[in-house]
């Protein structure tokens, strides 16, 4: 009996559990890479012996924002795209171009970034970002399982990073806003002050440590907006988180 796998969206934030039969037929060994013809992207495999290129996967976005890595045994290609229909897709194809799948799409407006598979292939980590919501999430999908857990959030109290609230003079927050005029948000840049909400702190996974931990990046944001583009600052900062006490 074949194994079915299916390639449309479990839902928006939702996972699926990933189908991952070993490899039964010994590969040549080779090099795996995105080609972009015009707007769409297709992974590629090299055969090193032959020299022969074989298509894997075509994303089927009429865009270029599309990123992929390999698997830690080599067998398996993760995809991480936006579609068209404005969420972001996690797809996995096998090395010889079977069994592709959709494991995750994020919420709408959300960006997901750093897709790493552990050690082990049973967990996988991602960062997305909502733009629309101002919110920031460092996520794990259980392969086997298709359950997706939150590890750190911007909304959680004591986010690393996050500005501490101000204590208003004059009373309570609620009191002073009554007592004193209204004063625009502003935040310091490289150049200059600006108007608008403060850059937003997200951790992007960069390489699991073992099963259990792995090391971040931090990176300052600023929101996106009509009047002020998303671009990056100058501060970044490299960290490790431990998932030891978050265990699924």
């Amino acid at each position: 009996m074949g194994v079915t796998t299916q390639t449309n969206c479990p839902g928006q934030g939702r996972g699926r559990a990933a189908v991952m039969p070993p490899l039964t037929i010994l590969e040549h060994p080779g090099v795996v890479y995105l080609w972009w013809y015009n707007t769409h992207a297709t992974v590629r495999k090299y055969d090193t012996l032959t020299g022969e290129n074989h298509d894997l996967f075509t994303t089927h976005s009429g865009n270029a924002n599309v990123t992929a890595n390999v698997s830690p045994d080599g067998h398996w290609i993760i995809i991480n795209e936006l579609t068209d229909a404005g969420v972001t897709a996690i797809e996995l194809v096998n090395v010889n171009g079977s069994y592709k799948q959709t494991v995750y799409c994020s919420q709408r407006n959300s960006s997901l970034s750093g897709v790493l598979l552990s050690p082990d292939q049973h967990s996988l980590i991602f960062n997305e970002q909502n733009q629309h919501k101002q919110t920031d999430t460092l996520n794990i999908l259980d392969m086997t399982t298709g359950k997706v857990r939150t590890v750190l959030s911007s909304l959680q109290p004591g986010y690393p990073g996050a500005p501490a609230p101000q204590q208003a003079v004059g009373g309570t927050p609620a009191q002073a806003s009554s007592q004193q005029p209204a004063v625009e948000p502003r935040y310091a840049s490289q150049f200059m002050p600006q108007p608008g909400l403060p850059p937003m702190k997200m951790y992007i996974p960069l390489k699991w440590i073992s099963n259990s931990s792995l090391y971040l990046m931090g990176t300052s944001m600023l929101p996106s907006s009509a009047q002020c583009p998303k671009i990056s600052t100058n501060y970044s900062i490299s960290t490790s988180l431990s998932l030891n006490s978050i265990r699924m």
